[in-house]
């Protein structure tokens, strides 16, 4: 599908149609995943997109599943070299949380989170990942403000046992920072802004 750059609206994602792989290639395809999943999490994160969109549709894997994993063997093939650098900090857990709206097929959406070590302190400085996600939203959202508040509330939800495990090594753990680039969702989050319509936002993400 071309995009459509300044569009006033925003369509669901074609699915698009191809025929079925047999056993052999269903189970070459979880292979892929299965093998890169880890090393996409740990070392290189930019790899979890397209594992995550591959990883959804590998339970009716099909042609266009196939061209999809012989691009992504590509990327592996020339790009060999990821490197994760860590720098001494405080300990304190922060994150990046975004998200893509309608990103994916049936009309759903993507989040995404960068988990860093850092400081307590107002501008966080940037570290290697200790954690990498990379998922799609299960309910279909209604906007791009919604879809960013999930991405929060699904990578606040992953944050809480990496608290629980730095309190217990001895790193307290002030309020973990998020950070996101939707001033709506943001609003929202601090109850400083009142959509009229936000009874299904508060029921999903509350």
């Amino acid at each position: 599908m071309i995009p459509t750059y300044g569009a006033k609206v925003q369509y669901a994602k074609y699915a698009y149609t191809s025929q079925l792989l047999d056993k052999n290639g269903k189970r070459y395809i979880q292979q892929v995943v299965e093998t890169f999943l880890f090393y996409g999490r740990a070392v290189d994160g930019t790899m979890l997109t397209a594992l995550s969109a591959i990883a959804s549709s590998q339970a009716a894997s099909t042609q266009g599943t196939m061209k999809k994993i012989v691009l992504f063997l590509d990327y592996a093939a020339s790009h060999p070299d990821a490197i994760v650098t860590y720098r001494a900090s405080d300990m304190v857990l922060a994150m990046h949380s975004d998200a893509s709206y309608l990103s994916v097929t049936k009309a759903r959406s993507k989040a995404e989170g960068h988990f860093f070590l850092s400081e307590n302190e107002e501008d966080l400085a940037n570290n290697g990942a200790v954690l990498n996600t990379a998922q799609i939203i299960k309910v279909v959202v209604s906007s791009a403000a919604e879809t960013e508040l999930g991405a929060m509330f699904i990578n606040a939800h992953e944050a809480v046992p990496y608290r629980k495990t730095l309190q217990e090594m001895g790193h307290k753990q002030p309020r973990t920072t998020i950070q996101i680039d939707n001033s709506t969702a943001v609003g929202v989050a601090n109850k400083n802004i009142q959509p009229r319509r936000t009874k299904a936002m508060d029921m999903r993400f509350r």
